[in-house]
């Protein structure tokens, strides 16, 4: 796989999301500028960095920017840390 460039278009993925449902990227974003956050494992210091995200999130918003998260983590693993969350979190990444 290519590496993007400054000016190239992101390509289309399509992400599952703890809790049901899909996101497609870039398509399915709201806003102008998105933080994704890839965890390679969720464990005690990710769920608070992501409690994190939560808290400032509204913050975030204000300016136009969106949040979601994703893992390499199983969907049981995910749903229970997206849970509390109010942003996307995407499960079973390779």
């Amino acid at each position: 796989v290519d590496k993007l460039g400054t000016g190239d278009a992101f390509p289309s993925l399509s992400l599952k999301i703890a809790g049901g449902g899909a996101i497609t990227l870039p398509e399915g974003l709201d806003a102008p500028l998105t933080i994704f956050y890839f965890i390679e494992a969720i464990g005690d210091p990710i769920v608070a960095l992501l409690a994190g995200y939560e808290e400032r999130r509204a913050a975030f918003a204000e300016e136009g920017v969106n949040i979601i998260a994703g893992t390499v983590d199983t969907e049981i693993q995910t749903e229970e840390v997206a849970e509390p969350l109010g942003f996307p979190v995407a499960y079973g990444m390779t």
